[in-house]
């Protein structure tokens, strides 16, 4: 499944536009499926974050939560995105999973080997199979 959550704003169109992203995640949820979701949400994960609370509070019901806490290497604030010409960067690229899969996480972490041809640095996310 493939979903592209929109650019964060603090309008009523944003609220609409995660609001689809949501249901449509929602759909598989709601059929009983495990689900590992990945990738550039253009928000933050706390809870001071209009489009985290918005997301959570729907995905949470479902027993689906983010990974932040399992990244292993941030002695610095983790940074997913930066923008070279805009001197910007932020945490905008989580992994949320189902609670089925959550007690399997060993680790994760943001992978920057430095060769990277994009401005999003890729996520790993390493699970215990049994």
């Amino acid at each position: 499944m493939f979903v592209y959550f929109p650019c964060f704003s603090n309008s009523v169109e944003y609220t609409t536009q995660l609001d689809d992203c949501i249901s449509f995640i929602e759909d598989d949820l709601v059929n009983g499926h495990d689900v590992l979701m990945f990738g550039d949400v253009n928000f933050e994960c706390q809870l001071n974050n209009a489009g985290y609370k918005q997301c959570t509070s729907v995905l949470s019901s479902y027993g689906m939560r983010h990974c932040d806490e399992f990244i292993t290497d941030i002695s610095l604030q983790p940074v997913t995105y930066f923008d070279d010409n805009l001197n910007h960067s932020s945490f905008i690229d989580h992994m949320f999973v189902s609670d089925s899969f959550r007690s399997h996480v060993v680790a994760a972490e943001i992978y920057d080997s430095g060769t990277n041809l994009s401005d999003h640095r890729p996520l790993v996310l390493c699970i215990r199979c049994i």
